[in-house]
């Protein structure tokens, strides 16, 4: 099944209604938080993120908004995000470089009744039984792997990173299989209709696409998109 999540960090904020109202078929809303820290760049905060569910509300459209925090101390905002209307919130695993913690993160997460995403960067590896042990005791519903260092915009997708998709997704599949678990893999940065068919072959189930979603017509674009999983 084709998921699309669309990132407005390329929409147009004076006129964000009419823009989410574009792109009324996306399965997801993906929203960038960067405290300038973490990452170098600020972008969203609490505002955008209350605003984006208020307009999903008045709209009456059922698109789930994914918050993706790229923030240090994530575990401090979980209450908060969850409270302003995130559906899912997703943390990367750089901020705390271990696994326990991570675990606690993503359980507290799914406590509030929401799903949890956990982010990987293009640099960081995990051993094949440390990702396990993650997938299984933590049980994310999705797991992000970055296609470029968050962050920075413009940047090329890693080619590197269309191995660790391949790998990251055997390993996947077998704690799905194991444990009965449904997680997802999603990709995120540098993804461009020209690149996206191999993503999705080396085991995407869900694409954050932004930019080119956004140039043209994006209605038309992101059934474009979902098309391409169709012929997978």
């Amino acid at each position: 099944m084709s998921i699309i999540s669309t990132s407005i960090l390329s929409a147009n904020f004076a006129n964000l209604k009419d823009e989410i109202k574009r792109i009324k078929n996306t399965d997801m809303i993906h929203i960038d938080v960067m405290d300038g820290i973490f990452v170098p760049n600020l972008t969203f905060g609490q505002v955008i993120v209350k605003t984006t569910r208020n307009i999903l509300t008045d709209l009456n459209l059922k698109i789930l908004s994914d918050v993706h925090l790229m923030i240090v101390n994530p575990h401090n905002h979980i209450k908060e995000f969850y409270g302003l209307g995130a559906d899912i919130i997703t943390f990367h695993y750089e901020a705390y470089r271990n696994i326990e913690k991570c675990i606690d993160v993503i359980k507290d997460i799914k406590n509030f009744g929401i799903k949890a995403g956990l982010a990987i960067n293009p640099e960081t590896f995990l051993p094949k039984e440390e990702l396990k042990t993650l997938l299984t005791e933590g049980k994310p519903d999705i797991l992000l792997i970055m296609g470029v260092h968050p962050g920075y915009s413009g940047q090329k997708f890693i080619d590197e990173v269309f191995k660790k998709i391949k790998n990251i997704k055997k390993a996947v599949d077998e704690c799905n299989s194991d444990k009965n678990l449904d997680i997802k893999i999603a990709v995120d940065g540098g993804v461009k209709f020209w690149n996206v068919d191999k993503i999705i072959e080396n085991g995407a189930d869900i694409i954050v696409m932004g930019s080119e979603i956004f140039e043209g017509d994006p209605g038309k674009n992101i059934i474009k998109l979902k098309n391409k999983f169709c012929k997978k």
